[in-house]
């Protein structure tokens, strides 16, 4: 049986490759455009070398752009992006597949809590009913454009 944090780990993968593509899309529709642009400028003039300049510096940015989606990465694994926080993430999953939207919410936190309060048995068997029901919802529901 998957832990309640390894689905949400599921449910996080699924939100950032859904946001990447999009994110991919959109850097693509840019890049295609700006070339078209760059092609019929060049076609009508002769570009000096402080625009091939301008090129290179653009190419800098481009690599200072993928350092930072590292530096997110790292961001959204410690849980500072709200976005992608186990809460959110959490939440976003118990409205789809229960009636109430933090059911999954509070079987994590049983699972991650070290309370000597809760019956073992009782928290083991609720923590394993809603793991059943992660394992079977379609996340591309939740991350539907």
């Amino acid at each position: 049986m998957p832990s309640i944090t390894n689905h949400l780990k599921r449910i996080r993968r699924e939100a950032l490759q859904n946001d990447l593509i999009k994110l991919a899309w959109a850097a693509y529709t840019f890049i295609l455009l700006i070339l078209f642009i760059a092609i019929g400028v060049e076609a009508v003039f002769y570009l000096s070398s402080a625009l091939t300049d301008n090129i290179k510096n653009n190419c800098g940015a481009n690599f200072s752009g993928i350092v930072s989606l590292f530096i997110v990465n790292a961001l959204i694994e410690q849980n500072k992006i709200k976005r992608y926080s186990w809460s959110k993430l959490a939440r976003s999953a118990g409205k789809l597949a229960f009636p109430k939207s933090d059911v999954v919410i509070n079987a994590y936190q049983l699972e991650q809590s070290k309370n000597t309060y809760t019956s073992n048995s009782l928290s083991k068997s609720y923590i394993q009913r809603i793991s059943n029901k992660l394992t079977r919802i379609n996340l591309k529901k939740i991350f539907s454009n």
